[in-house]
């Protein structure tokens, strides 16, 4: 038998406080895994596996959704500020694309709507660069990055919090490519293995 829980409370910190059995941690494999925010690449095939699901459960045959997501789809997945519900946003964009396709609408407008619903814009342009006609939120709020980007000494974690500070919600990896871009940060050139 094999049995398997989380907990979004740091184990260590559970077990000192009484919360968690020190013996039963001991025998525990523990397994972390990062937020889905930490790893936006895997955001696609994650939203693939709960529509897929989501659509066994309603009934609807998978020929009545697309198969292939859109470019636009996958970047306004992909920017989505995961911070209020990690997978449980995927879940509940998928549950309310099978309900406007339940209700008629067509498959190819039914996606688009519901991120329309669950994942407004605003959101998703300040999580990411946007080639849309206005300047993305980075762009508008250039001069603010890069002043701040100076004064953590080019410390990507630290400006994140600074602008947050300042209340900005800009993502780090966005950050970067645009500081690169400006040509205020140097590329680093990428490991080879």
């Amino acid at each position: 038998m094999r049995v398997v829980f989380g907990t979004n409370e740091r184990v260590e910190a559970a077990v000192a406080a009484g919360r968690l059995a020190h013996d039963l941690v001991a025998r525990l494999h523990r397994v972390a895994v990062p937020a889905l925010r930490e790893r936006r690449a895997d955001v696609p095939a994650v939203f693939q596996h709960v529509l897929d699901r989501a659509l066994a459960s309603s009934g609807i045959r998978g020929a009545e959704v697309p198969r292939q997501l859109d470019a636009a789809t996958v970047e306004r997945l992909c920017l989505h500020d995961y911070r209020e519900g990690n997978v449980r946003e995927l879940e509940n964009l998928a549950a309310v694309i099978c309900a406007r396709v339940l209700q008629g609408e067509p498959a190819d407008r039914a996606v688009p709507a519901a991120l329309e619903d669950c994942a407004p814009t605003e959101r998703a342009a300040e999580a990411g660069p946007s080639e849309a006609a206005s300047p993305s939120a980075y762009e508008r709020h250039r001069s603010e990055i890069t002043a701040a980007f100076h004064e953590v000494d080019g410390s990507l974690s630290r400006l994140e919090e600074l602008l947050r500070s300042r209340g900005f919600s800009f993502n780090r990896r966005w950050l970067s490519v645009f500081l690169e871009r400006w040509g205020v940060r140097r590329k680093r050139a990428r490991r080879r293995e």
